[in-house]
């Protein structure tokens, strides 16, 4: 009778055992599937927060090499009228024309180098640009 006092013992022990591994292997699960929540929470924060940096430094340079096109494309626009305007006289005008319009051909060409365009020859930015952790 012993032993079947010590059997139904073992059993009613080892059946309380396994019962107590699988609550905390239950209870570790739902502790892995929580902090698994707040690790992707914080991770989709830290990658949110970087993709609209990256996209703030994109509208800024986008902004950035538009002033400098204009720029440059204003600047061309000025040289190419003084060259028009210089070839006009220099091909129909008589000798006393170019000697009229040489004072405000020389102005013109004074008022465009002083137009320093090089000031905003800004280089885009590079790979280089973008700091990483």
């Amino acid at each position: 009778m012993h032993v079947f006092i010590a059997c139904a013992s073992f059993i009613g022990q080892y059946i309380y055992n396994m019962t107590n591994f699988a609550s905390k292997v239950q209870n570790i699960g739902k502790l892995v599937l929580a902090t698994s929540d707040q690790i992707n929470h914080t991770v989709y924060e830290q990658m949110s927060d970087i993709l609209k940096q990256l996209e703030l430094m994109t509208t800024e340079s986008d902004k950035q090499a538009e002033n400098v096109l204009e720029t440059y494309e204003l600047a061309l626009g000025y040289m190419e009228s003084f060259h028009t305007y210089a070839q006009e006289v220099l091909d129909k005008g008589r000798p006393s024309d170019i000697t009229g319009a040489a004072c405000e051909l020389h102005d013109r060409a004074t008022e465009l180098l002083g137009n320093d365009v090089r000031h905003c020859s800004q280089v885009p930015p590079t790979s280089r640009d973008l700091h990483t952790c």
